[in-house]
C-alpha cells in the first residue's frame, strides 16, 4: 500500500485535488498479524498471508495457535460456510504484537478486515470489506471489526489539513515537533471524527496508533488505497531495522554446514519414516537426525545462540505438540541450547538458500550441497511410506507417539519474524 506522502510528492496538484475530490473511507491502520482461515471439507485451513500455515511452522513457534484454537472451536458452527470464502484478520498475540502497545485487545484477539471469494485454483475472485459484511461476519464469528473513522466527500478544511501536513516530511514532523501538543490520532480525529476520544485500541488519542488508511472511490468504483503512518510508527521501524541488522548476518552457518557434513555421513535414512503425510513425515525426520547429531556431540548446551530481543517472547517458544519422538523431546528439554538447535534444523532443512547470498562459510559449492540436500529430504517426505518393515518397528513408533499433548496450532506481517528469518537470528558463541 503506497503511503500518501509518496503520493503527494509524485502528482501534480491538479491530481491531488481530483484525488481529494473523490469518496473517501477512513480507518485506523493497526499493528497487528495477517492471519486467515478457510473451510475446506472436513478440515479449516490457516493462512499468514498467501501461504498455508502448516505442522512445521506451528512448531517451530505457537504465535499462533491461540487464534487457531479459537477458530477451531467455533467451526462446528460454520459447517455450512461456502468453502470458497476466506476470512482475513489482524492478530493480536498479545497487546504489543507489533511496534504499537496497545491498552486494550480486540474480542478474541481478532479483527475481521476483509473477505476473500476464492476460486477453485486458489484465485481471488472478489473482496468483500463493506460495512454490512463486516458486521455481520464479525458477529457470527465473535470476533472485532473496524468502523470506519469517517466516510464521505472531505470538506475544504479536511483538504485543507491533509495538505499542509503532508507538505512536511517525515523526519521535519518529528524535528518540528508537529505533535507536541498533540498525538498523531489526537489530530486526525479532532479533524475526521471530533465526536471520538479514543482510537480503536487505544484508551485515549495521546497513545501512537500504527496509522490511518484512505480508500478513495472513483466514480467507476475504482478503488485508491493508500496510508499515512504515526510519525511514531515511522521512527520505531527504523530503529527496529537498525537493531534487526545486528543479527541479520547468517550467523548460524557454522553449525548449518555442520550439520550438513554430519547428514552426509550419516544419511537422511528416508526409510525409516513411518508418518504418512508430509508435514509429520519431516518432523518425524529432523526428529530423528536431531537425536543423532545429539548423540554424537558433546557439550552442546555450551553453544549459546542469542535471539534477537523481539524474538524472545513466549509466543516465539517451540511448539512441542507435534513432535511425537518422546527421545526428541527429552532431548529439547536438556537445554536452551537443545532447543534452539532443533529450531534451527526444523527451520532451515526445508528450505534452499540464495547463491548469490554465499558468504566465507557457505560458500557456493557448499550452497550446492545443501540445496541438493534439501531437494532429497523433499523428495523423501513426498513419497508415500512403506508398509512397517517388523514388528519391532510399529512398537518403537507407537512407543515414541505414546502420551504425547493433542494438537492445537501456528505462525508469522512487516512487524513479525517470518521462519526463514527467525532461524537466521542466532548468535553462536562457541
Amino acid at each position: 500500500m503506497q503511503e500518501l506522502s509518496n503520493i503527494y510528492n509524485s502528482i501534480s496538484e491538479e491530481s491531488l485535488d481530483s484525488l481529494f475530490e473523490n469518496y473517501v473511507v477512513i480507518t485506523e491502520k493497526l499493528s497487528g498479524s495477517s492471519f486467515s482461515f478457510q473451510m475446506k471439507e472436513d478440515k479449516v485451513a490457516f493462512y499468514k498471508g498467501n501461504k498455508e500455515i502448516d505442522l512445521v511452522d506451528r512448531t517451530l513457534i505457537n504465535y499462533y495457535e491461540d487464534a487457531i484454537s479459537f477458530i477451531n472451536t467455533i467451526s462446528e458452527n460454520l459447517n455450512n460456510t461456502s468453502s470458497n470464502l476466506r476470512f482475513c484478520f489482524q492478530y493480536f498475540v498479545n497487546n504489543k504484537p507489533g511496534i504499537i502497545q496497545y491498552d486494550n485487545l480486540p474480542k478474541n484477539k481478532l479483527v475481521l478486515t476483509h473477505i476473500l471469494e476464492m476460486s477453485n485454483t486458489n484465485k481471488v475472485l472478489s473482496v468483500k470489506n463493506d460495512y454490512n459484511s463486516l458486521y455481520k461476519w464479525s458477529n457470527k464469528l465473535n470476533v472485532s471489526f473496524i468502523e470506519p473513522i469517517y466516510e464521505g466527500y472531505m470538506t475544504f478544511s479536511q483538504k485543507k489539513y491533509l495538505k499542509e501536513y503532508l507538505s512536511v516530511s517525515y523526519d521535519d514532523r518529528e524535528r518540528l515537533n508537529m505533535f507536541e501538543k498533540s498525538s498523531f490520532a489526537s489530530s486526525i480525529f479532532t479533524v475526521f471524527n471530533p465526536d471520538s476520544n479514543c482510537s480503536f485500541l487505544q484508551s485515549d488519542l495521546s497513545k501512537p496508533i500504527d496509522g490511518i488508511v484512505f480508500s478513495f472511490l472513483g466514480e467507476r468504483n475504482e478503488q485508491v488505497k493508500t496510508k499515512l503512518l504515526d510519525p511514531y510508527t515511522v521512527q520505531s521501524i527504523k530503529k527496529r531495522k537498525t537493531n534487526y541488522k545486528k543479527y541479520k548476518a547468517d550467523i548460524n552457518e557454522v553449525l548449518l554446514v555442520d550439520i550438513l557434513s554430519f547428514i552426509n555421513e550419516r544419511g537422511l535414512l528416508l526409510n525409516q519414516l513411518i508418518s504418512s503425510e508430509k508435514d509429520k513425515r519431516y518432523i518425524e525426520l529432523v526428529s530423528k537426525i536431531f537425536n543423532d547429531y545429539v548423540d554424537t556431540k558433546k557439550n552442546i548446551e555450551r553453544i549459546h545462540i542469542d535471539e534477537a530481543k523481539f524474538a524472545r517472547g513466549s509466543e516465539f517458544d517451540l511448539n512441542t505438540d507435534f513432535v511425537k519422538n518422546k527421545q526428541t523431546k527429552e532431548n529439547i528439554n536438556k537445554s536452551k541450547a537443545h532447543k534452539s538447535l532443533f529450531k534451527i534444523m526444523l527451520g532451515s532443512l526445508r528450505k534452499k538458500r540464495n547463491l548469490k547470498k554465499g558468504s566465507n562459510v557457505m560458500t557456493d559449492s557448499v550452497i550446492n550441497e545443501f540445496n541438493n540436500l534439501i531437494e532429497e529430504i523433499e523428495n523423501g517426505i513426498n513419497e508415500k511410506p512403506e508398509e512397517f518393515k517388523t514388528f519391532l518397528d510399529f512398537i518403537s513408533h507407537s512407543n515414541e507417539s505414546l502420551a504425547q499433548p493433542s494438537v492445537e496450532e501456528l505462525i508469522l506481517e512487516e512487524n513479525i519474524l517470518k521462519i526463514d528469518e527467525f532461524i537466521n537470528l542466532g548468535k553462536i558463541k562457541m
